[in-house]
Parts: C-alpha cells; sequence; structure tokens
C-alpha cells in the first residue's frame, strides 16, 4: 500500500450504536469507504465481536451510553488487550467526568452528536493518517511484532518497546525473535 486511500480500503471498523436507525445509516456511509463494518448494540456484543471475528479490526467507533456494557466499560476492556487500537467516541451530550476517564484510557478523538458526516470523515482520516505513516514506518524497517507492544527491528537488530529503544545486553542480541510472532507488512 503507497498510499492512505489504499490503506482504507483496508481498514475494518467495529461501530458500537445502541440506536439501530443511527447505526444501520452510518454503517451505509461507512462501508463506501472502508473495507467492512462491523456492528454491535452495546459493549457486551461488541467484545463477542472482537472475541469471534477473524479480521483484523483497525478502528473503533463507539457511543458511550448503552445497555449491558457502556462506552467506558468497553474502553477498559479493550485497553486491558490492546493499548493500539484506534478508538474513537460518539455522545449524545457533555459529559466531563465520563470524558475525562475516555481521556485517561487514551481515546484518539470524539464527536457529538448528532454526528456531521463531513467532521466524522475528517475524524476518521486524522486517526488512520497517524496509523498509516506508522504503517509504512514499520514496513520500511522490517519490523516483527513479539507482543504486548514489543517489537524486533530485523535491520536494526534493536528492540522497540511503544516506539522506544531498550538497551539490551551482548548476550540478548544473539537472541533470535520468538518463533510465535507475527512480521507486521
Amino acid at each position: 500500500m503507497k498510499n492512505l486511500n489504499e490503506y482504507k480500503k483496508n481498514v475494518n471498523i467495529l461501530y458500537i450504536e445502541d440506536d439501530q436507525s443511527t447505526s444501520k445509516k452510518l454503517q451505509s456511509i461507512l462501508s463506501k469507504f472502508f473495507n467492512k463494518i462491523y456492528t454491535a448494540s452495546n459493549g457486551t456484543e461488541a467484545c463477542e465481536i472482537m472475541n469471534t471475528i477473524h479480521d483484523k479490526i483497525s478502528l473503533i467507533i463507539s457511543d458511550i451510553n448503552m445497555p449491558k456494557m457502556d462506552g467506558i466499560e468497553f474502553l477498559e476492556r479493550i485497553r486491558s488487550e490492546n493499548n493500539t487500537i484506534p478508538f474513537i467516541f460518539v455522545t449524545a451530550r457533555s459529559e466531563p467526568d465520563k470524558m475525562l476517564k475516555a481521556i485517561q484510557l487514551d481515546i484518539d478523538n470524539y464527536i457529538l452528536k448528532p454526528i456531521d458526516l463531513d467532521n466524522l470523515l475528517e475524524v476518521i482520516d486524522n486517526v488512520l493518517k497517524k496509523e498509516f505513516n506508522y504503517y509504512l514506518k514499520v514496513k520500511e524497517h522490517n519490523i516483527i511484532n513479539l507482543g504486548n507492544n514489543l517489537y524486533w527491528d530485523v535491520n536494526k537488530k534493536t528492540l522497540l518497546e511503544n516506539e522506544k529503544e531498550l538497551k539490551l545486553t551482548k548476550k540478548e542480541l544473539l537472541l533470535e525473535p520468538l518463533a510465535n510472532s507475527t512480521i507486521i507488512n
């Protein structure tokens, strides 16, 4: 993939919204721009989707106030397993306490309802530009994902944690990355 538009065509989005009418409309619109749109009506359904699908979710867009499991609870679960997946909240009203908690859980952005489509697409583009730039950086350097935010740079023979280089001893440098690691392409 050489440009952002090609990258976006491979993006899978999980959209969580308890209002079925809004969910269907937005799913229809987003499916014109992105690879696959998964929908859930609450955090519990979203967790089930995350556990059962084989496609990698590239971006999560979630309402905050939902039955069963709200958006904040869902985000807490996601962040306990994956602290890098981009996350955008959609909310009908200003909720300072919930937004503060969301910021602490490292959301990428939020959008107020009613959703302005142009604003939503701009926010998504900005989030995906950041992800695409990281993708390009990783691809250039032939990086291996070791899990838990650890990466092995094959070309530089360095270990990275959250994009920061870790100092290794000479003996540690002789070790090969784990056999079950995945090369990021």
